[in-house]
């Protein structure tokens, strides 16, 4: 019986060399690396800003696995743990948590070393360390760290068994060139998130100045208006009286998470609730300004979303309620997208949340808020403006997004031999 399973076994594994690209080969991960070892302890008070080493923890290192270097707090670690000091090229696998981010350190103007919750590898000369990283990172390989990987809620992992993890090695020079080739992606990623992180915070540093008068738009001079909110409209509620079979039929309404996350509402994003023909419900309508009416802390009340589209017969959701405006002779609805979602408003809404576990806004305190706005002609023009700016924002994310679909892709092709490069 042994020997049959022994043969067995031996025409597994010949079968699944056969499967192999030309070239290729399944190693242990072990196979690659010269040494491994955990990150050392040390007392919290050998943080110093003072100090002459920096520590990489594992909150300096983000999903994609790069590492925040401008975040690394400085130590002053004993002599003894010199050793620990990092070179060009290690890897870096985190062990608890979330386990297997895999990040690859670069030589830093200050010695650095890895903090307790990671594992340092260094790879052997005869393997590119870049493509290794790269193959720990395929979607298949951090399924099964995740397999190997021991504990309740907070997971970890040892060096053993990351070492024990088979690998597709194509030849040394194909291992470099796949490396570069998705390095160029990365690249490309990586200006794509910059512009976008810049574009976020030009449209934010424009909505703190246009919002407030601060600074005006050229040919504009006019008074601004300032009013409560109840003075220009009233307030309404959304669904009462349903039970959890009332939803998933009947007629349209507007959920909790389309008004959290966007300014405007999104038509595309609606559920359904069954209501009765002549049921006393409000329903909404367009140049309504929807706001969440609860949540877990006290930033995430009270934000908005206005209603920009002709829409019959939609209701709100139960957890929020509607402000409708008495005209728009004095705020439009196309600016009042802005206003409420900018930097004064929000604040003046958090203050008034209420509660401890769970937060509410009490809508007498809310009615009471005052708010500033321009003529009409200049509302326009402001709106005109952050559009503007939410268009390049919604292009350079569906840019990152594409590119990152792409890279995954890629990967996939590259780093099984299902594509090969040409060298």
């Amino acid at each position: 019986m042994m020997k049959a399973a022994l043969t067995a076994c031996a025409a597994q594994a010949k079968a699944r060399m056969d499967m192999l690209p030309e070239g290729w080969r399944e190693v242990r991960f072990s196979e690659v690396t010269e040494f491994s070892a955990f990150g050392p302890r040390f007392s919290a008070d050998l943080y110093d800003a003072t100090g002459n080493v920096g520590v990489i923890r594992t909150t300096d290192i983000n999903a994609n696995g790069n590492i925040d270097y401008t975040n690394v707090p400085l130590a002053r670690i004993p002599e003894s743990l010199f050793s620990h000091i990092l070179e060009d090229g290690d890897l870096l696998i985190t062990r608890s948590g979330t386990c297997g981010i895999v990040s690859i350190f670069k030589e830093q103007t200050i010695p650095m070393i890895a903090g307790a919750f990671l594992i340092r590898f260094k790879i052997k000369d005869v393997f590119n360390n870049e493509y290794i990283a790269r193959i720990l990172m395929h979607p298949l390989l951090q399924k099964e760290i995740r397999k190997i990987s021991s504990g309740g809620v907070q997971k970890n992992i040892s060096g053993t068994n990351i070492g024990k993890l088979k690998l597709l090695l194509p030849p040394f020079p194909e291992q470099e060139k796949i490396a570069a080739v998705l390095s160029t992606w990365d690249k490309a990623i990586s200006t794509t998130d910059a512009l976008l992180a810049n574009s976020r915070q030009q449209k934010k540093a424009l909505m703190q100045q246009l919002l407030t008068g601060k600074r005006r738009l050229p040919g504009f001079t006019g008074e601004w208006l300032s009013r409560h909110l109840s003075e220009i409209g009233t307030t309404y509620t959304g669904i009462t009286g349903k039970s959890k079979e009332d939803f998933g039929k009947g007629k349209f309404f507007i959920p909790y998470t389309n008004i959290f996350n966007n300014a405007s509402v999104d038509i595309n994003y609606l559920e359904k609730v069954d209501i009765l023909d002549g049921e006393c419900q409000n329903v909404v309508q367009y140049g309504d300004i929807l706001f969440t009416t609860s949540s877990e802390t006290p930033d995430e009340v009270g934000m908005s979303s206005v209603v920009l589209d002709e829409i019959e017969n939609i209701y709100l959701n139960s957890f929020c309620f509607g402000f409708r405006l008495h005209n728009f002779c004095e705020l439009s609805p196309i600016y009042a997208k802005f206003l409420f979602r900018g930097e004064i408003f929000r604040k003046n809404v958090i203050v008034l949340a209420q509660g401890a576990t769970r937060y509410n806004l009490p809508k007498k305190q809310f009615l009471n808020i005052n708010i500033s706005f321009p003529p009409l002609d200049e509302q326009r023009a402001i709106a005109a403006v952050l559009d503007a700016a939410d268009r390049e924002i919604v292009l350079l994310e569906q840019k990152a997004a594409r590119l990152r679909e792409e890279k995954k892709a890629l990967m996939q092709q590259l780093l099984t031999g299902k594509r090969r490069v040409r060298l």
